[in-house]
């Protein structure tokens, strides 16, 4: 959807007005912030499914992992961990190797801000392909 509303925008002119300038600034925004987003999404989601055989691989190295004692029902999963609040302790705790805080705000912060371009970058295109005459009508409505 991007690369067609960027296909839209007139070649680049110097001297143009501002909104088309707003209107690239969006736009280019608007994919850069979503792909970044993308590959947080994509990283986050093989981290977790690597979950599994991090688990394993610790239950056979370590006896005293936490995997190997729930697995051998030595130890039930301490209740703290099963608390929202401690989620990322309880993944931590069966192998997540990556920096799952990082990856979790900055995808909570890339969905929004790349949602807020996205929906600028359309109405700016709207308003800037209407009429100077329907478009100055709707500006100078009290």
């Amino acid at each position: 959807m991007e690369a067609e509303l960027l296909g839209l925008l007139p070649p680049y002119e110097p001297g143009e007005p501002g909104n088309i300038i707003a209107l690239r600034i969006f736009s280019y925004g608007s994919l850069l912030i979503n792909l970044a987003g993308t590959v947080a999404c994509v990283l986050m989601l093989d981290s977790l499914s690597d979950l599994p055989t991090s688990a394993r691989e610790m239950c056979m190295v370590n006896p005293a992992s936490l995997p190997r004692l729930v697995y051998t029902n030595q130890q039930a999963i301490p209740t703290r961990l099963l608390f929202s609040r401690n989620e990322r302790d309880l993944l931590y705790a069966f192998g997540l190797e990556v920096p799952w805080g990082f990856l979790n705000f900055f995808w909570a912060w890339a969905f929004p801000l790349g949602l807020c371009c996205i929906v600028s970058q359309i109405l700016l295109y709207v308003w800037s392909m209407e009429s100077k005459l329907v478009s100055g009508e709707i500006v100078s409505r009290p």
